[in-house]
């Protein structure tokens, strides 16, 4: 009696072990998080070779825009004076009559004026208010923005040698 017992259920293993692998399966598949471009849909992803931005081909018309953290006194009251807010909007608004749709943005400047760090350490709270501002303005004017972090381009060698300045019309 007991091996009839044995026999049959060891008939039934491979059968609850398929059931448990199925309802396992299920669950690992309802529990998974959406992607990042399904949860965001602005970021630009690759398809194949292309771009694209929710599933559909994309085309970038981009332009840079060194300038952008200059608009304003980089003095005084942060939101009236450090930073001219209806410059950043004309700006953007122009380059998006003009069918740009991309910006790319410096963001690595180490100087006392306008800069995000102007010592090692000591961090211009201003500067990064003013991030904020030019991410808000782009977004009101449908545009992304490219920002550049860091610049680690060699310096433009001259027959001096090395220089960081620009050159002069006399040169």
């Amino acid at each position: 009696m007991r091996s009839r017992l044995h026999t049959r259920t060891r008939r039934h293993w491979p059968l609850v072990f398929l059931l448990l692998a199925a309802l396992a399966g299920t669950c690992l598949t309802l529990l998974r998080p959406a992607p990042a471009s399904a949860a965001t849909g602005s970021f630009a992803t690759r398809c194949g070779i292309r771009f694209c931005l929710g599933g559909e081909e994309y085309y970038v018309a981009g332009a840079n825009a060194y300038d952008l953290f200059t608009f304003g006194s980089g003095s005084g009251d942060t939101e009236a004076e450090y930073m001219d807010k209806a410059r950043i909007d004309a700006h953007f608004a122009r380059m998006r009559d003009d069918g740009v749709d991309v910006v790319r943005l410096w963001m690595f400047n180490h100087e006392d004026w306008h800069g995000f760090e102007k010592a090692e350490g000591v961090y211009n709270e201003q500067q990064f208010a003013q991030f904020d501002y030019i991410t808000e303005s782009a977004r009101t004017h449908g545009m992304r923005l490219m920002p550049v972090l860091e610049n680690y381009a060699s310096p433009r060698p001259t027959p001096l040698g090395p220089t960081r300045s620009r050159p002069t019309s006399d040169s």
